[in-house]
């Protein structure tokens, strides 16, 4: 449930302004920043609560100009608003209570009677909502809370007050207005508004005693009030509102209300369960007294509020940005508390910036917009500064008057040189992921800078005209605005390549490196500091407008976030569970199957061991999931990409919802919020839960790339609800039987007992499989030919300039008899080629069709604990294993600057998306680019590690697809391009597989070393159709051979089980 309050109109001029003298021009295309977040993440929340202030349409009296046209400007103002929000309330609920900007008119002298009648006595606010908010529920409990609830309902008098329930949570919306003893805005109230009343006397207080009475704490263990004016708040000059804690505060104790969410002061705030100005001593731990909310801050005409001294109980506050809050019921137990900042998110072709003056026609909006701000980062790409499309908005930072300071980071250093005369040229040689010396010499923002060592990544540099023999330092004739601060000297392919300039007069400076790169050292990186130094000092010099007070080194955060407990029962489910030890030997897959029923349908997460039973790597391999629940009866999630559309099968009943592919995760989050288990065995990672796949082409609709589409009845993402489990530990030697299941011990005794004895009376031999015979497989195979030419068209993209690195795929398809079971050819795989993420997968979808999925893969893409740490392992860089290849030298052959640049640009790229999602201070790399062996390969592995804090590892997942290590750098503008290359959709291939925990963890694999094949429910199968994807990491330092070669060497070791190659 979000909730938020204090919402204004959002305008053309303002971006919501913090000056009441700058009313916003009507635009009803654009979009506020907060409506624009919550639009956005419409599949991310269930309803929408606004407790009072919706347009400040009451704020057209600001502007003189519309004195003799109050009714139009003040009913435009309002439709505008409403307007703005239909991407949302055409999605969800959207539940309301009035505010004071509802009954609000502002007269001038001598111009009485000029406001429109629809601005009086919550006119507007009444007929537009009365009739759509709904009423009290029908009671469940005792006589006595079935009796309160109907006469709750009877006194109800929406949208003014009333309840409802929704799932867990019941939700009662009240009016801090008028109906109440010495109301602000009733007549004689002090807002002298004179509004109301709008029921008898007492009526909406004894409608709240009577509600409050007969929640049903069984059924609905929290109870949310939500109102306009606050009782508990610092900030600005609204005062907390003392007859509404006179009216509401007791009632909100006697009857256990757990969170009150208000508004009308503009700032977020949140305050510790407290009653009659007293801290309740149980924190967030089973309170007594309501946790209260203000989220006022959603972003209006009149600006934020300051924040006054805290005052009693108040934990949080905070002004920076707008925002807004969300109350997230993850079971009868625990209830999340967040705020959510609404930053301004201007892309560079945002057409609201773009509108020009008529008579200079500089983008006039655009300069109006960083009027808000001290300083500008504009970078880093890709693109060609040469290029408008590419470039957008940033070229006209240099027009800017009076200017404000930029830093320039790559494309922005190159449109800074671009628009003062200089020329962008190609590099010979282009630079991407590379490390190099950069050589200074003690001037501006390198004024106190040590030996620099910065990476690189461009493939176009500037050209200052300088002739032979011309000073380094000093600018040009055919530049002589632009002052060379910094070169990378003596490039054996590119000469000398200048790397960093500052305007000789305005507050403009550039950099071509990457300071924020993992490989770019301390003093590289400082330039931030050093250049944010520069900027003070200039504005001092130059301006009388002050900084704004911040840190530097302190981000804002944009999000913060509470849990409360309640002291309702507790509803978790509690884990079953039995352990076997079995020291004296190993345990595998194929011995476990053995022993166990048959089952049609089998879902293994396997980590690969070697022949002495040890795992391949013990760090990432130490466990193997194996599901005993029935794929065809249990609950099934599928995602079907081309319409958009969630399905959740389960017990043959199939319900369908539209879903948006960012929606598809908050989805599956919310079912396995309401499976959440404990008390398993702590070190198993998984203790049931949710387990399936997202496809590469579900994974790009989350950043909005079109992708390839492929057969309509095959899902995009499946995931299956795993309820009982054995768990091996290959490392302590034990196995774990394992339910959610009420009351299963019967069949985890039964299970237990039935391994305890194969395990000491089998002969510990591996199950006889058959065995795949070497035979001439039809094959359609990528030719070398079209493969290099493929690989060429990569590099002619990065030596334009439009991305760094470009992992280029393609599809083997084979067919094979079907006699050659997926059983059999998994079992030939595990025994060739085991992998720490190994799987065999039969998933049977609603739409006829049965996903077989055999995988190998080495690659973790995000792991996540339930203490909260989450963890990345890109793999990029690779040398085959061929007779001779030892260890040592495959290290060796490592450490070329084009395997190690692979790896690097996937690191920075998950670092940038991690602190994204964490903020940067969560975020370390714990591992660089250390050679792994594999059973076929030797690769490069780095490790990206960040603290949850608060976020939910799902949130993660969502915010980190596709799988960098997949696509290359940058993310969204290489798949752009890479659709454009290759001629067939990825499918499960390239898109991640794993499981959602129900005791809050979750592990997800690249899918890589894998073979897919779809059988269609019915089909005689005298063939089996199997796709083999594989590729590699095109950089500007690759051979179209080599390439070629890396994509066989992958693929051919999953050809080998098929009896090819």
């Amino acid at each position: 449930m979000n909730t938020l309050a204090d919402l204004g109109l959002y305008g053309l001029d303002g971006y919501t302004t913090t000056k009441r003298s700058e009313i916003p021009h009507i635009d009803p295309v654009l979009n506020h920043t907060t409506i624009g977040r919550l639009a956005a993440t419409v599949d991310n929340y269930e309803f929408l609560i606004h407790p009072g202030d919706f347009a400040y349409a009451d704020d057209w009296i600001e502007d003189p100009t519309n004195y003799l046209n109050g009714k139009n400007a003040y009913t435009a103002i309002i439709e505008s608003f409403y307007t703005q929000l239909a991407p949302i309330t055409a999605r969800k609920p959207y539940l309301v209570s009035p505010g004071n900007h509802e009954a609000d008119c502002q007269e001038v002298a001598y111009f009485k009677g000029i406001c429109p009648e629809g601005q009086y006595n919550f006119s507007d606010f009444t007929n537009r909502f009365e009739g759509t908010m709904p009423t009290a529920f029908p009671g469940t409990g005792t006589f006595a809370a079935v009796y309160a609830r109907k006469r709750a309902q009877q006194l109800a008098n929406p949208p003014f007050w009333y309840s409802f329930d929704y799932g867990s949570a019941h939700i009662v919306m009240i009016n801090t207005e008028t109906d109440f003893p010495s109301a602000p805005d009733a007549p004689g109230g002090s807002a002298r508004l004179d509004g109301g009343p709008f029921g008898a006397p007492n009526q909406q207080l004894q409608f709240l005693e009577a509600d409050l009475s007969s929640v049903d704490r069984r059924m609905t263990p929290w109870v949310i009030v939500a109102g306009h004016r606050p009782w508990y708040t610092n900030g600005g000059s609204s005062t907390p509102c003392a007859p509404c804690k006179a009216a509401f505060e007791g009632l909100f104790y006697k009857y256990g209300v757990d969170v009150g969410v208000f508004g009308h002061v503009h700032n977020l705030q949140r305050f510790a369960p407290i009653y009659n100005g007293t801290v309740d001593p149980a924190g967030l731990h089973n309170p007594k007294a309501p946790m209260y909310t203000i989220i006022g801050g959603s972003g209006n005409i009149e600006g934020h509020s300051t924040i006054t001294p805290k005052m009693t109980g108040n934990v949080f506050a905070y002004n920076s940005h707008f925002g807004y809050g969300s109350l997230t019921f993850h079971n009868r137990t625990h209830l999340g508390v967040d705020f959510w900042a609404s930053p301004d998110v201007v892309k560079i072709d945002d057409l609201r910036l773009q509108i020009a003056d008529k008579q200079s026609q500089a983008p006039a909006a655009f300069h109006k917009f960083l009027e808000r701000f001290d300083a500008v980062i504009a970078g880093p790409g890709p693109g060609n500064p040469c290029d408008e499309e590419d470039v957008g908005l940033i070229r006209h930072l240099w027009a800017v008057e009076p200017p404000i300071p930029v830093l320039g980071i790559c494309l922005g250093f190159q449109s800074l040189a671009l628009g003062f005369g200089a020329t962008i040229r190609r590099l010979k040689e282009p630079r991407h992921g590379m490390q190099v010396a950069v050589s200074h010499f003690n001037k501006s923002i390198y004024a106190d800078a040590g030996d620099i060592r910065a990476t690189l990544y461009n493939s176009l540099h500037i050209d200052l005209g300088r002739g032979r023999g011309h000073d380094l330092w000093n600018p040009t004739a055919a530049c002589p605005d632009l002052v060379p601060l910094a070169w990378v000297l003596g490039d054996k392919d590119n000469g000398d390549v200048c790397v960093a300039v500052q305007h000789a007069s305005k507050p403009f400076w550039g950099v071509q490196y990457h300071p924020e790169s993992i490989c770019t050292n301390p003093e590289g990186a400082k330039v931030f500091v050093d250049w944010w130094r520069e900027v003070e000092n200039w504005t001092r010099c130059n301006t009388t407008r002050p900084l704004t007070p911040r840190s530097l080194s302190t981000a804002s955060s944009r999000r913060t976030s509470e849990e409360l407990d309640s002291p309702t029962t507790h509803n978790s489910k509690t884990v079953q569970w039995e352990a076997i030890t079995f020291s004296n030997r190993s345990v595998t897959w194929s011995e476990l199957e053995s022993w166990l029923p048959p089952t049609q349908h089998v879902t293994l997460l396997e980590s690969g061991t070697r022949r002495d039973g040890e795992p391949v790597n013990p760090e990432t391999g130490r466990f193997s999931i194996l599901s005993c629940t029935d794929m065809k009866i249990t609950d099934r999630f599928e995602y079907y990409l081309q319409r958009k559309a969630m399905r959740h099968v389960r017990k043959g009943q199939l319900r369908e919802a539209d879903c948006s592919p960012k929606g598809l995760l908050p989805h599956l989050h919310r079912f396995i919020q309401g499976h959440k288990a404990d008390s398993g065995p702590p070190e198993v990672p998984f203790w049931g839960g949710l387990v399936g796949f997202i496809s590469y082409e579900a994974c790009l609709g989350t950043i909005d790339v079109q992708g390839k589409t492929g057969p309509t009845n095959r899902p995009d993402a499946c995931f299956a609800f795993v309820d009982r489990s054995i768990v091996i530990d290959h490392v302590k030697k034990q196995l774990f039987v394992q339910s959610i299941r009420p009351a299963d011990s019967k069949w985890i005794k039964d299970t237990k007992s039935l391994l305890a004895h194969n395990m000491v009376n089998s002969r510990h031999e591996t199950p006889a499989y058959p065995t795949i015979p070497k035979r001439t497989t039809p094959l359609r195979l990528p030719t070398e030919a079209s493969y290099r030419a493929k690989v060429e068209r990569c590099k002619e993209r990065i030596r334009e300039g439009h991305s760094y690195e470009l992992c280029l795929t393609d599809q083997n398809l084979l067919t094979l008899p079907p006699h050659d079971t997926p059983r059999n050819l998994y079992h030939a795989l595990r025994k060739t080629n085991p992998a720490p993420f190994a799987a065999l997968l039969s998933l049977p979808c609603s739409s006829a069709t049965t996903l077989r999925l055999l995988s190998s893969s080495p690659e973790r893409f995000l792991n996540w604990t339930r203490a909260g740490t989450c963890q990345f392992r890109p793999i990029k860089g690779t040398v085959k294993k061929t007779p001779g290849m030892t260890r040592a030298r495959a290290t060796a052959l490592l450490q070329d600057p084009k395997e190690q640049a692979e790896n690097l640009m996937i690191v920075d790229l998950i670092r940038h998306d991690l602190h994204g999602a964490l903020g940067h201070a969560s975020v370390r790399v714990k591992q660089l680019m250390a050679v792994e062996e594999y059973a076929s390969v030797f690769q490069l592995v780095s490790v990206i590690e960040g603290q949850l804090a608060g976020r939910s590892g799902i949130e993660v997942l969502g915010a980190s697809l596709p799988p960098g290590s997949m696509t290359g750098a940058p993310k969204k503008r290489s798949c752009e391009l890479l659709q454009e290359i290759e001629t067939q959709e990825r499918g499960v291939y390239s898109g991640v597989l794993g499981y959602l925990d129900v005791g809050g963890g979750g592990d997800f694999s690249v899918v890589i070393r894998t073979a897919v094949s779809w059988l269609e429910d019915g089909e005689e199968e005298d063939e089996q159709e199997w796709k083999i994807g594989a590729g590699g990491a095109v950089t500007i330092q690759s051979t179209s051979l080599g390439e070629f070669e890396e994509m066989e060497a992958k693929r051919d070791a999953l050809l080998s089980v098929f009896g090819g190659k």
